[in-house]
């Protein structure tokens, strides 16, 4: 027997000698019993409601983007409330990652989220990946502090004097009315690098995920009516652990921010079906799963999900614990300054694989802050989309909600073809979809297999490396055109519209006066990233072992933000290029932007008086009546922060308003 082995019988021997009573064998053979399991996960700090655009997918989930803003935790708990006094016999579990995401968190570092989940009473949470983001030492005291649920995670074997793993345990046993039920934590361990061997950081070691839950369905299947797995290991991890093991019969899951409905029904080892859930992220949803069990065996089951937006009443016990650390919140961070605009969404992924337009926005940030040659950042660490409208710190803060830091290294040409070659090859292994995003430099991703033509030895790599030049030293001299037949060998003649008409460039590169020059291997490269893979984060080895880097002191964030606040105006918009003067009646793109900026803050001034008001959407609508919200155009009755709101009071319709409110 190996002493993991050995460690493990003891862990199992202390802990049923516990729980003598609730593992005394179940009473309820040929009986019927009916349980709904009400299931979060990935909350990820959403405890304030917030805004976001509707995508098709939640779209026919029921989130609809005129109930916006969505989420918050007090309507979470009014669901959750809600539904338990429906069902007749029901539980409560949680998939892990209610930290991190939002700016409550960099602020309070998990404080309120345990004192939030505690209210709502879970039955047993699972350990997620990022509840470790400040450190397990940071979770564990949050847990010690504010937790009054039980914490779950079979597959973590923790160091002896590990105050974690003296709170967190293997399984969780709950008699409900008479029905036993055996919950199995199946913790994070994929997306956490670090946590490889005794000695880490974390101070845990991760067990074989398929031997260890076997032995504890094992153990648990004698004495229960139902086994429930809570997972934040993955869809696929999910769908290999049961089809790896027997004896499971649901698994409510998480990690991936998905929502199956309906459930999926995966047979496991022996050809028994196993139901699996996922309800999720972002306090978007809850969901609740109805199953009837005959016998050890899931008969017949249901399932359902709530979305979370304005129309759900909130929970008023739990507004009055996060009212507190709201006004706190405001007080620490300025989240409601604007700093920019997007005249439309900015996204995060590209829907051919390849860089994205909020990619191409933090890579570039990033790379003008260390003014470098080139910069790459991981793209995962690009959490949501910049929507339409205003930008705020509150949506950068959304967007990173990592305290990641710029960091700068140097690089040979050929550790550059490494490190794209790496790039490339994470990628191929996920349906050639770049898990990076790049400024300054470009690549074509050659994700091949041999079945596709490519030659047996030859593994994902990256191709045709460039990079820019934007000094304008390079740069061959502009050459008359009128057509692009003038123009050379990939070139185009620049159209009527540019500001450079007349010149030939690059193909799709009229007004970038940027040429390419290809990667010398023998070469020296600055090059700009964030700090989480430079250390290694996410695989990114080949960077961990340079022992040029430099880390600053300023934030993914920051860097972000100085880039939107020295974008242009809305106003550059309506630039004549001939005659080179602003033409702002009928510019849309003007127009848009002080609309939009007009309905958002007259939005926020609604929401604030609805805060401090009994009958929040009866004093939203006197808010937005007040306002001149009804008039033709939010823009015709409010200007950009200059209106005066009393004047604009009586404004019924756009030809109402005073002429100096435009």
């Amino acid at each position: 027997m190996t002493k993991r082995s050995l460690f493990l019988s003891m862990l199992v021997f202390a802990f049923l000698a516990g729980c003598a009573e609730r593992y005394a064998p179940p009473e309820t053979e040929g009986r019927d019993l009916r349980l709904s399991i009400l299931h979060t996960t990935d909350i990820h700090s959403r405890l304030l409601p917030y805004d976001m655009q509707v995508l098709a997918g939640d779209s026919k989930l029921g989130l609809k983007q005129s109930n916006a803003p969505f989420g918050g935790i007090a309507r979470v708990a009014h669901v959750i409330k809600r539904e338990r006094a429906r069902a007749g016999r029901s539980i409560y579990v949680d998939s892990g990652d209610c930290f991190q995401g939002a700016p409550i968190f960099n602020a309070f570092r998990g404080e309120i989220e345990q004192r939030a989940m505690s209210l709502m009473r879970p039955d047993a949470v699972v350990i997620g990946n990022h509840e470790f983001d400040e450190g397990i030492k940071n979770y564990a005291t949050q847990l010690q502090r504010w937790a009054t649920y039980p914490v779950v995670a079979a597959n973590y074997l923790f160091e002896p004097d590990e105050p974690l793993g003296k709170i967190a345990k293997p399984v969780e046993i709950v008699n409900v009315d008479g029905m036993k039920i055996g919950i199995i934590g199946v913790a994070n361990f994929s997306s956490i690098s670090s946590i490889t061997d005794i000695g880490n950081s974390l101070h845990l070691v991760p067990m074989e995920i398929h031997t260890v839950i076997q032995d504890w369905i094992d153990i648990l299947r004698p004495h229960v009516d139902l086994i429930v797995a809570v997972s934040h290991a993955g869809l696929g991890e999910d769908e290999e652990l049961i089809q790896a093991t027997e004896g499971l019969d649901i698994i409510m899951g998480g990690h991936l921010h998905i929502v199956l409905n309906p459930p999926k029904v995966v047979q496991d080892k022996s050809g028994r079906d196993v139901v699996l859930a996922h309800s999720g992220a972002f306090a978007k949803f809850v969901g609740r799963l109805d199953v009837v069990v005959r016998d050890g065996d899931v008969i017949a089951h249901d399932y359902q999900v709530f979305p979370i937006d304005s129309s759900v009443p909130q929970d008023g016990e739990m507004l009055e614990l996060v009212e507190p650390y709201r006004a706190k919140l405001h007080q620490l961070i300025d989240l409601d300054s604007v700093y920019g605009f997007a005249t439309k969404m900015i996204r995060r992924f590209d829907f051919a694989g390849g860089d994205s337009p909020l990619g191409n926005l933090v890579a570039e940030g990033i790379r003008q802050y260390a003014r470098a040659d080139f910069a790459i950042t991981n793209s995962l660490g690009i959490r949501t989309d910049i929507t339409p409208g205003a930008i705020t710190l509150d949506q950068l803060y959304n967007v990173f909600p990592f305290n990641n830091y710029v960091t700068s290294m140097y690089l040979s040409g050929a550790d550059v073809q490494d490190l794209l070659d790496f790039a490339t090859r994470r990628a191929a292994g996920r349906g050639c979809i770049t898990q990076i995003q790049v400024s300054g430099v470009e690549f074509v991703m050659d994700c091949r297999a041999p079945s596709e033509g490519c030659e047996p030895e030859c593994p994902p790599r990256a191709t045709d490396v460039y990079f820019r030049d934007c000094t304008g030293e390079n740069e061959p001299p502009p050459i008359t055109c009128s057509d692009t037949s003038a123009c050379g060998e990939g070139q185009e003649c620049c159209p009527e519209s540019s500001s450079r008409a007349g010149t030939c460039t690059f193909v799709g590169r009229c007004d970038d006066p940027c040429t390419r020059i290809a990667l010398d291997e023998t070469s020296v490269y600055e090059m700009a990233t964030n700090d989480y893979i430079a250390k290694g984060g996410s695989g990114f080895s080949v960077l961990k072992v340079n022992n040029t880097q430099v880390v600053t002191d300023v934030a993914l964030r920051d860097a972000v933000l100085e880039t939107v606040i020295r974008s242009p105006l809305c106003v550059e918009e309506c630039r004549d290029p001939e005659h080179d003067n602003l033409v702002l009646d009928g510019c849309s793109g003007y127009e848009r932007c002080v609309e939009d900026l007009s309905a958002f803050y007259t939005r926020r001034r609604c929401h604030r008086v609805a805060e401090t008001s009994v009958g929040e959407s009866e004093k939203l609508s006197e808010c937005a009546l007040d306002l001149g919200a009804n008039c033709d155009s939010a823009s015709a009755c409010m200007s950009l922060g200059t209106c005066d709101e009393t004047r604009c009071q009586s404004c019924t319709d756009s030809s109402t308003c005073p002429e100096d409110n435009t």
